[in-house]
């Protein structure tokens, strides 16, 4: 199964609220991770503005 390219970033996540109790313990991995989907989002809607 192919994830849409957009949605990637989001598959850890999606996995660890999945998963009773999550994958990992520490909240800073879910904030990282978090950010990093959110950032990519604003980086690619900032892209397509531009063009």
């Amino acid at each position: 199964m192919l994830i849409e390219r957009r949605f990637r970033s989001f598959a850890p996540l999606t996995l660890h609220w999945s998963v009773d109790g999550g994958l990992w313990s520490n909240p800073l991995i879910t904030y990282t991770l978090g950010l990093m989907a959110a950032s990519g989002k604003v980086a690619t809607q900032w892209q397509s503005a531009v063009v």
